[in-house]
């Protein structure tokens, strides 16, 4: 009995260390939002590929590799997110689907409380925050092929709608959001 009790608190204790702060989780978001990066979906560009001068990726798969612990310091030429745990290789609906405390109502997101955001086809995330960049005030992450492509600052609204900067164009509208509690700590 005490052995499986103690194999138990190794397991939960590991699996819950392997979470990250959710400051950890926006200070890497916005570390990558501000270096060279472009969009791509076919492997292993996908993966937050490092290619000597800037990173690849898609807005999935972003996610996934900060999630599985990508280390964006190691800039070997070549190195990307080969071994995926937890999440797996799922779509942007079987990431977001994986939330805690899904709402459709863009009210509700709150300052210091980053979220998933998520429309058909699409994820990024709700850093928690308003900065000032140089396209305007923004409060979201993504990886996009829109804007130049790769990862991007851009702005939703109380009503869900994703925006260049606040204020500025539409770039179509988020359907929800949610607490990616799997892998970040609130």
């Amino acid at each position: 009995m005490k052995q499986t009790i103690i194999l138990l608190f190794f397991v939960l204790s590991t699996v819950l260390s392997a979470r990250m702060s959710k400051q950890d989780w926006v200070r890497k978001l916005e570390t990558l939002a501000k270096q060279p990066s472009h969009y791509r979906n076919k492997y292993p560009y996908n993966l937050l590929y490092w290619d000597g001068s800037s990173w690849w990726c898609d807005c999935s798969n972003l996610m996934k590799a900060l999630f599985n612990g990508r280390d964006i310091n190691y800039k070997v030429v070549g190195s990307y997110q080969n071994r995926l745990i937890d999440p797996k290789d799922v779509t942007e609906w079987g990431l977001f689907s994986q939330c805690s405390d899904i709402s459709g109502n863009f009210n509700k997101l709150k300052s210091g409380e980053p979220r998933l955001l998520y429309m058909q086809g699409h994820i990024g995330a709700y850093i928690g925050k308003e900065l000032k960049v140089s396209q305007g005030t923004v409060n979201s992450i993504e990886c996009t092929g829109a804007l130049g492509g790769g990862i991007k600052y851009t702005y939703v609204d109380g009503n869900g709608n994703r925006l260049v900067a606040k204020g500025g164009s539409s770039l179509g509208k988020w359907y929800q959001h949610g607490k990616p509690t799997k892998w970040v700590t609130y």
